[in-house]
């Protein structure tokens, strides 16, 4: 496949999408993201994609044994396909699954990768707990995410790259509101419209005034609300006009995130892929207005 966007290309200039590299593998192994990512890389430059998120969340086996070479040899082969990693997509903060020094060390790890590769954010959901509504757990898992966020922030520090905190469904706003209040400047948010629309408890502009200063990147899919259902921008029943109105002046990355096969759930998951992205990058056109647009 050829790497020039065609001439009638309707993707939104500059997009950004998940790159879901699974589509182009056999396994979740470690090995297989360096055969499988910069192959999907050439997909996506030839579709008119600019810039990716990169999900590595999965490596949570390998990520301490991983050098910095492997980083960089990832590094290297986006960087001659033309594309931007603008985001690495980390792993969930667990409540007691890992000590916790044992845990800071992995998510220093995660933090390292996303500096090498050169991304300006590197999302992680907070501690994901059944329970979240008993004060015990809601206050030990808040402890636990300030610990877990703030080893991230100093590793990054002095890079370009910033944490980013996402809005996932299982926290309530009243949470994520307490939870930022207790961390420092540096740590950034990742809001995701989908995850919103499913727990739209907050006033959308409310929300969005909230964490504006704080906003790192940004995961757009679409949903009717009862479940992360990742349909492209515009069709689900997300306000995208009031969103567009709030984040005019924003410069953070916008992230189509799209629910996608991997290769081995799907022989043609690379030809799925292609074409829910092409339809994803015209809707999301329609629907957001982005920093290319707004030019």
């Amino acid at each position: 496949m050829s790497h020039q966007p065609s001439e009638n290309s309707t993707s939104p200039a500059g997009a950004v999408v998940s790159a879901n590299w699974l589509a182009y593998a056999d396994s979740l192994a470690s090995a297989e993201i360096l055969k499988g990512a910069p192959a999907c890389a050439g997909d996506l430059v030839a579709l008119g994609v600019a810039g990716v998120e990169l999900p590595i969340a999965h490596m949570d086996a390998e990520i301490m044994d991983l050098e910095p070479d492997f980083w960089r040899l990832l590094r290297n082969a986006f960087d001659s396909s033309g594309l931007r990693v603008e985001s690495v997509h980390g792993p969930v903060f667990t409540y007691d699954r890992f000590d916790l020094d044992d845990e800071a060390a992995r998510m220093r790890q995660y933090a390292k990768a996303a500096t090498i590769l050169g991304a300006r954010a590197l999302v992680v959901h907070p501690v994901l707990h059944p329970n979240l509504h008993v004060c015990r757990i809601a206050a030990q898992a808040l402890d636990r995410d300030v610990l877990l966020a703030t080893a991230i922030t100093q590793e990054l520090e002095g890079s370009r790259c910033r944490l980013a905190l996402e809005n996932v469904p299982h926290n309530s706003w009243s949470y994520l509101r307490e939870l930022f209040r207790r961390l420092p400047d540096t740590a950034g948010f990742c809001f995701d419209t989908g995850h919103y629309q499913v727990r739209p408890e907050t006033p959308l502009t409310e929300a969005l005034t909230h964490f504006h200063d704080r906003i790192a990147c940004w995961h757009l899919s679409d949903n009717h609300g009862l479940c992360d259902e990742h349909l492209p921008p515009g069709a689900g029943i997300f306000d995208w006009p009031t969103w567009n109105r709030a984040t005019a002046g924003s410069s953070a990355p916008r992230i189509i995130e799209l629910s996608l096969p991997t290769r081995w759930e799907n022989p043609q998951a690379r030809e799925v892929c292609l074409a829910a992205y092409q339809t994803a990058m015209a809707e999301t056109k329609r629907a957001c207005t982005l920093p290319a647009d707004a030019a």
